[in-house]
């Protein structure tokens, strides 16, 4: 704190004692088990949009219905693009439906762990080690390592909980029409939201996986958004937990003054998919402005002038990579306009990619290997070192 400016300090200083007063009333509200946003209060702020919407059946309905914001799921084009699958890649989609199959029925591999069953799903086990956090527990709280647990990983469970796997069941439904995909979408989200009320649990010790679990949230929600298996109640649901979590991130940044990394970025990426997502909200358009103000100046802060990732791991480039390269297709479907210098040095981290591969298409191993994503499209097992899917992602965008 000496080498900050004295005015530096003072903030420093304030905001530790705002972050005290908050968590002194945290710990009162969770003993009430208040919850914080009503359907009513949804419907009445959708209705500055939606003048007929009068119940949470006219919610589902408009999300259903609303063109814009668009995401990566084109349903315009849906036939058109099953038709080329079908026709052209049926190994791929056979590899998709099998995948999805696997999830549907809880078989699940965690950053290596093999085939698991995991049924029901326990949000707050690491299933290798047998250790599991007291889901009430104040997030703050929360410990770890664990004494006299030395192979406790906390990481299984939050790896869990980022719900990457969405994308499988949302492109097994996309193929197949069959809801059996939908309905294990909608259990495995309502589950988790009945599991972990907000700032309770290991899954709220973290802001970084907040904002990676919300992310795939939306995009598997675009893969179901006309299924029938979805009901208005699990609507209201959804976007009751999304507006927590938007509130939850945009006071829990993982900010520090004169350093930040991947965990921040995460935490914008979580805040801009849920700006674009819910522009009905006055939260909404703040936390989209934010985001993408904050990922520009991170963009120049974290990536050097050559396009490599500050924190000299290729692991960590291809996650940091992931995490802006996202939000700026986001942002170009939906005629967003990221700074020239943001997409300059951007395109640099895809060079880095195109340089550093080897003929095998996988990264060399320099720095820590951090095995983190924000999506996974592709669905055949990788290796976390094979990043030949990056150079699909950079020439579709540049």
């Amino acid at each position: 704190m000496r080498s900050l400016p004295p005015g530096k300090v003072v903030n420093v200083v304030l905001n530790r004692f705002r972050k005290k007063i908050v968590e002194y009333g945290d710990r009162f509200l969770l003993r009430l088990e208040r919850k914080e946003i009503s359907n009513d209060r949804l419907i009445r702020v959708m209705r500055k949009k939606e003048t007929t919407l009068g119940s949470i059946q006219g919610l589902l309905h408009y999300f259903r219905k609303r063109e814009k914001p668009r995401f990566f799921i084109d349903w315009k084009r849906k036939e058109e693009i099953l038709s080329i699958l079908r026709t052209d890649y049926p190994e791929l989609v056979g590899n998709v439906i099998a995948e999805a199959d696997r999830i549907r029925d809880g078989i699940f591999n965690v950053l290596g762990s093999g085939d698991k069953k995991l049924e029901p799903v326990d949000w707050h086990l690491d299933f290798k080690s047998g250790y599991r956090w007291n889901p009430k527990t104040y997030y703050r709280d929360i410990k770890y390592p664990i004494k006299g647990w030395n192979g406790a990983d906390i990481k299984i469970p939050w790896e869990i909980s980022r719900f990457n796997y969405l994308i499988s069941l949302g492109e097994a439904y996309w193929l197949t029409g069959e809801e059996k995909y939908s309905r294990r979408f909608i259990s495995l989200i309502s589950d988790w939201i009945d599991k972990n009320p907000v700032k309770q649990g290991l899954n709220w010790n973290s802001t970084i996986e907040a904002g990676i679990r919300v992310a795939n949230w939306i995009v598997g929600w675009y893969f179901f958004k006309d299924s029938e298996a979805i009901t208005p109640e699990f609507m209201a649901k959804f976007l009751n937990s999304l507006l927590i979590h938007g509130r939850f991130i945009k006071s829990n940044l993982e900010y520090t003054e004169g350093l930040t990394s991947n965990h921040y970025i995460s935490n914008l990426v979580g805040l801009f998919y849920l700006g674009l997502f819910l522009p009905e909200f006055r939260e909404g358009k703040e936390w989209l402005s934010f985001s993408k103000r904050e990922l520009e100046k991170e963009m120049e802060k974290q990536v050097y002038s050559d396009g490599v990732d500050f924190e000299a791991s290729t692991c960590y480039h291809r996650f940091v990579l992931e995490l802006f390269f996202y939000p700026a297709l986001l942002a170009r479907i939906n005629r967003i306009d990221f700074s020239p210098d943001y997409l300059l040095r951007l395109k640099k981290m895809f060079d880095f990619v195109l340089y550093a591969l080897k003929p095998n298409g996988k990264m060399p191993q320099v720095g820590d290997n951090d095995s983190g994503r924000l999506h996974k499209f592709e669905t055949e097992a990788k290796e976390i070192l094979d990043m030949k899917y990056l150079f699909s992602l950079g020439a579709m965008f540049f």
